[in-house]
C-alpha cells in the first residue's frame, strides 16, 4: 500500500492502535509520519517494522536500530537509488548521454514511465530522512533536505571527474553538526579508492560513520521484487520471534514458581512447545513438575514428561515420545 497519505496512514494507524504489529515497505509514509506511527506502536504494544523502505535487502534499518544502538552516529551517507546509479554507471562506462541511459533503464524496468521522482533525487531524499531520524534520534522533515538530481549530468562531467581520480555518484548525506542535522542529496565526486565508488549498476550502498568505530559500509540490492520481499519476510520473522518470546516468558502462577526459588533466585527453565501453550504432564508423575532443571521431550501433541522420571514412566513413554 503506497503513498504518504490515505488510505495507508489510516489503515496502519488503526492496526497499531488495536495492538497489532505492522510491517511496511512504504518509504513515503514512514518519511512523513514515521514518528507519529512509532508513538502509536509504543503506546499500544505493537511493532512497526520497515526494513524494506530503505535499501530493500540491505539490513541498514536493523543495523541502526539494533547493531549500533550503543554507538553515537556522526554521519550517514550512501547510494540510495538504483536507477540513478545505473544511469551514471552506463554514462561513465559507455560514454552515453543521460537521455540514452534513461531510455534503456525504462526498457529494463529500472525506471518508471515518469522517472522524475528517481532522477530528480526525491526518492533518495525520503530514504535519507528515515535514516537520519534513526541515526540521530530526532524528527527529520523530508522538506528540509536539499535535493538536486542527475538530469543535468553530461558525459563530459564524468570524464573530468575521472581525470582527477574521482567518480560521480548521487549520494544522500546526513551529518551531525554543531548547528543541527545537515541533510542533502546531490551528485558527488567520490575518490575511486573509496568503497562506495566501487558500487556500480542498480546496487545500493550505505556508509555509517560512528564514534569509536571505523566506517561501516553495507552493500546490496536496493530495489526489485525479490529484494523487497526478502526484507519484508525478515521483518515478519522479527515480529514472530517477539510473539514467541512473550509466549515463553512465564507470567505468574505455577510457571513463575518453576522459575524462582524461595529467595526469588532463578531455578532452572520451563520449556514451552512451539505454539506457546503450556505442556501437559503425565498424570501419574505429577509430583515431578516442581523439580528444577528438568528437560522435556515433545510429542506431536505437545505432551511432555520429565526425562528423569521413573523406570515405568520411561517404558510407557517409548511409544509416545520421540527421542530428543
Amino acid at each position: 500500500m503506497g503513498g504518504s497519505g490515505e488510505p495507508a496512514l489510516s489503515a496502519i494507524e488503526a492496526a497499531l492502535k488495536s495492538g497489532k504489529s505492522v510491517v511496511t515497505a512504504n518509504k513515503a509514509l514512514i518519511a512523513k509520519h514515521g514518528l507519529r506511527l512509532a508513538k502509536a506502536a509504543e503506546k499500544h504494544g505493537g511493532a512497526l517494522n520497515f526494513e524494506a523502505a530503505v535499501g530493500a535487502a540491505i539490513p541498514v534499518i536493523k543495523t541502526l536500530r539494533e547493531g549500533l544502538a550503543g554507538t553515537g552516529i556522526n554521519r550517514v551517507y550512501g547510494i540510495l537509488n538504483g536507477t540513478c546509479n545505473y544511469i551514471l554507471t552506463r554514462m561513465e562506462q559507455e560514454g552515453l548521454s543521460f537521455a540514452e541511459c534513461l531510455k534503456d533503464a525504462q526498457r529494463l524496468g529500472y525506471a518508471e514511465a515518469n522517472p522524475s521522482f528517481d532522477v530528480d533525487g526525491h526518492d533518495t531524499a525520503q530514504k535519507l530522512a528515515i535514516l537520519a531520524s534513526l541515526a540521530f534520534g530526532t524528527k527529520v522533515a523530508q522538506s528540509a533536505v536539499y535535493v538536486e538530481g542527475i538530469s543535468s549530468i553530461a558525459p563530459e562531467d564524468l570524464r573530468a571527474a575521472e581525470e582527477l581520480g574521482y567518480r560521480v555518484k548521487l549520494l544522500g548525506v546526513a551529518v551531525r553538526t554543531a548547528k543541527g542535522i545537515e541533510q542533502r542529496v546531490h551528485p558527488t565526486m567520490v575518490p575511486k579508492s573509496s568503497s562506495i565508488a566501487q558500487v556500480m549498476g542498480v546496487t545500493n550502498a550505505v556508509t555509517i560513520d560512528g564514534e569509536g568505530i571505523p566506517p561501516i559500509t553495507l552493500v546490496g540490492p536496493g530495489a526489485g521484487g525479490a529484494a523487497t520481499a526478502s526484507a519484508v519476510v525478515a521483518d515478519i520473522a522479527d515480529v514472530a520471534r517477539g510473539i514467541r518470546a512473550q509466549a515463553v516468558r512465564p507470567s505468574g502462577g505455577a510457571a513463575a514458581r518453576h522459575q524462582q526459588g524461595a529467595d526469588g533466585a532463578p531455578r532452572g527453565r520451563l520449556l514451552y512447545p512451539p505454539d506457546g501453550a503450556r505442556p501437559r504432564r503425565h498424570r501419574r508423575h505429577h509430583r515431578h513438575r516442581a523439580l528444577p532443571n528438568r528437560r522435556f521431550r515433545w510429542s506431536r501433541s505437545c505432551s511432555a514428561i520429565p526425562m528423569a522420571s521413573t523406570r515405568t514412566a520411561r517404558r510407557r513413554s517409548r511409544h509416545r515420545f520421540r527421542s530428543s
